[in-house]
């Protein structure tokens, strides 16, 4: 107890002396876990996702792509420091906020003895907030593209953030409460209505119910007297607008059809019937390489 006691006094006292400590991140670890803990701390109390990345990868290789920096925490955090067998220690330090999300970071050392004295082995890991916004975003001079996700030093960010929209002006953004959001706009629905209803028209003169494809929705014995336009390829998706996202984007038309006709009933003669068919188009929309892409029309009848 009493050699914990004192590691935990020697590891504390370590964030408040900066005075002569190495810069480089190759000596920052020469020098020990408390002065490389030090070093972690001074990097998130700053923001520096460049200096952090640069340790982390002096741990393990390639581990880390690249940090984008942010205002930093202000002011140096404390980790929980565990100690274990053989002088083995553990730094972690954690925390979450609502504006730029949770960050973790775990520092584990294990020392050896080596020719030339008591060396030390380290392992990290690590966790940060991510930049993934459906158009891209521009932060702080560097874009990140649309599918693309950057990830960011803990600390205020927002300031350094401009979120893309759509080159076509479908979705609006806003951000409130930490949440980014996008909605349909107005010129959403004008353009996909116009697009798919000229396609649904146009097919429609070819593809409207004839005799031969009501058979779809009838029996073999069904003959058709008569098939009465109702209405010409009408917007049926204006329901589903609040539920759009920049990854669901579906939009349909579709005409509803009288069709009246009879069926004959041995030895009880002909049996009227009647129904309405809706039969049109729906179009599915995927946002690729700055521009919206229709995947498919599904022609349909119900």
């Amino acid at each position: 107890m009493k050699s914990l006691v004192k590691l935990l006094a020697v590891s504390l006292a370590a964030f408040t002396l900066t005075a002569c400590a190495p810069s480089s991140p190759a000596d920052v670890l020469k020098a020990g876990p408390e002065t490389t803990a030090n070093f972690i701390a001074e990097a998130l109390e700053s923001g520096n996702g460049t200096k952090l990345c640069e340790l982390i990868n002096q741990i393990d290789p390639g581990r880390c792509e690249g940090l984008l920096n942010s205002s930093g925490l202000g002011s140096k955090p404390t980790p929980k420091i565990q100690a274990f067998f053989g002088d083995a220690v553990q730094y972690s330090f954690t925390e979450g906020n609502p504006d730029w999300g949770r960050y973790q970071i775990t520092l584990n050392a294990m020392p050896y003895n080596a020719e030339s004295g008591r060396q030390w082995q380290y392992q990290i890991s690590d966790s940060f907030a991510s930049i993934n916004q459906p158009f891209g975003v521009k932060y702080d001079g560097q874009e990140i593209e649309a599918g693309e996700s950057a990830e960011v030093m803990p600390g205020e960010y927002r300031s350094k953030l401009v979120v893309r929209t759509d080159a076509a002006n479908w979705f609006k953004h806003t951000y409130k409460d930490g949440e980014d959001k996008f909605t349909l706009s107005d010129k959403a629905l004008r353009d996909m209505t116009a697009i798919v209803e000229d396609r649904c028209i146009e097919a429609q003169k070819t593809e409207a119910p004839t005799k031969e494809n009501i058979r779809r929705f009838t029996n073999d014995d069904f003959t058709v007297a008569s098939i009465k336009h109702l209405d010409k390829c009408e917007n049926i998706g204006k329901e589903s607008i609040l539920s759009m996202t920049p990854n669901n984007v579906t939009w349909s038309v579709a005409s509803s059809y009288e069709v009246k006709g009879f069926r004959m009933i041995p030895f009880w003669g002909k049996q009227n019937r009647e129904f309405t068919i809706r039969q049109g188009f729906t179009s599915n929309w995927k946002y690729e390489n700055g521009k919206w892409n229709q995947e498919d029309y599904d022609f349909y009848g119900s």
